[in-house]
This record gives C-alpha cells, sequence and structure tokens, in this order.
C-alpha cells in the first residue's frame, strides 16, 4: 500500500522485512514481531542517557506528553533483554562517550556476549560517541574510528553483513538499519517508539521498491 498511516501497536511486513511501532520498556517487541530463535546480528542507536530517552517518548506522545523521568536501569534492562531475545551472533550499539563505561557494564550484567571493542565516532561534530562491539565469537575486522553517520553504519556492515541473514534493530530510529539491511539484502527486524519515525523508515523502503503491508 502506498498510503497508511503509523500507530503505536501497528507491526508491518515490508517485502522480507518486519517492523513493529512498539515500546521496548513495556511490550515483548520480539515475541510481537516473532522474531527467530537465533539471529545473525543486532545493530542498533538506542537513546543514550535518560534525558535522550525521555526526550523520545515526549516526542511519540507517550504517558501524557509529560516525558516523565525514565528509569534508565530499568530501559537498559529492556534494552538488552530484547537485544539478546534471538542470541545474535554480533551486536553493534552506538553510544554517547560520556555513558560508555557505565553502559558496558549494565549490558555486560544484563547477559550481553562479551565485550570486543569500542570506536571513537560521531553522530556529528558536537556529539562523540562509540561503537561498541560485543561477540562470543568474534571475526569483525572493520574499524570505524573517526567516522560519522550513514559512512560509519555502512562500513561496519561492509565487514560483517552476510546475504539472507536477519539484523535486528530494537531502536529503529530514522532506519539506518533497514537501509543496510536492503543494501546488504539481509533482512530486517525492528522496533520503534515513534509513529512518525516508522513510517519514514517505512517510507524510503517503499521508495525503494518494496510493498507495505500492515499485518
Amino acid at each position: 500500500m502506498s498510503e497508511f498511516e503509523v500507530h503505536a501497536g501497528d507491526i508491518f511486513m515490508v517485502g522480507r522485512h518486519k517492523f513493529l511501532c512498539g515500546d521496548i520498556e513495556k511490550d515483548e517487541c520480539c515475541e510481537l514481531l516473532e522474531i527467530p530463535s537465533k539471529i545473525y546480528m543486532v545493530y542498533s542507536d538506542p537513546p543514550w542517557n535518560p534525558g535522550n530517552a525521555r526526550m523520545w517518548r515526549t516526542l511519540s506522545r507517550l504517558d501524557g506528553h509529560s516525558g516523565r523521568k525514565v528509569n534508565w536501569d530499568r530501559f537498559v534492562a529492556r534494552f538488552c533483554e530484547h537485544t539478546i531475545y534471538s542470541n545474535p551472533d554480533h551486536i553493534f550499539v552506538e553510544m554517547g562517550v560520556k555513558q560508555t563505561p557505565n553502559y558496558i557494564n549494565a549490558v555486560l550484567e544484563n547477559g550481553f556476549p562479551d565485550f570486543r571493542k569500542g570506536w571513537n565516532v560521531f553522530y556529528n561534530y558536537v556529539h562523540p560517541n562509540k561503537i561498541l562491539y560485543f561477540s562470543n565469537i568474534g571475526g569483525f575486522t572493520g574499524n570505524p574510528e573517526g567516522m560519522k553517520n550513514e559512512p560509519m553504519t555502512r562500513h561496519v556492515f561492509e565487514h560483517i553483513a552476510k546475504q539472507d541473514e536477519i539484523v535486528f534493530d530494537p531502536c529503529v530510529g530514522l532506519g539506518m538499519t533497514a537501509r543496510m539491511a536492503h543494501r546488504f539484502k539481509m533482512t530486517c527486524y525492528g522496533v520503534e517508539l515513534n509513529p512518525m519515525r516508522l513510517k519514514k523508515t517505512l517510507l524510503w523502503l517503499l521508495k525503494h521498491g518494496y510493498e507495505v503491508n500492515k499485518i
């Protein structure tokens, strides 16, 4: 369909890709998406801190638009639950530099595989961040040090993507993981809190030849 709206709870099949407009803090999103029990990788850019997480809830018009104080420990725990649900071989997470040490400790406490390495990259030149790599098997040979935005994400996929394998993103945002899945012929499962941001991802895929079907 070329005309559609996105609302909380909606699930879409877009070719081989599948997306949910959901809330990883409250919803069992992996079960709703029926993600397979074993997948190849996760790539995600979740909120970097409590303020960032609160902002996205407010913009998504959740919790009475109040931007309630986010329970950051719970958010991280729920992000981890979704990330490791399907036992991925490789996990890549973008994270703000200031939060990185505490974040690594938190995700390891919540069942992430071994921390392999982190690289200094940029969302923009005002906000330096890290790409953190977790894996029990290793094998990533790329070096995204100093990169930013789409070239950075593309570099990671160039060195790890496998055609027809599954990549999952619990915080889709503007859909960079979905775009890379399209480029490298992978299958993307994704969750996004904000209906308008998810719609932008779906429209991008529609523009690139996919049919969008609400299920």
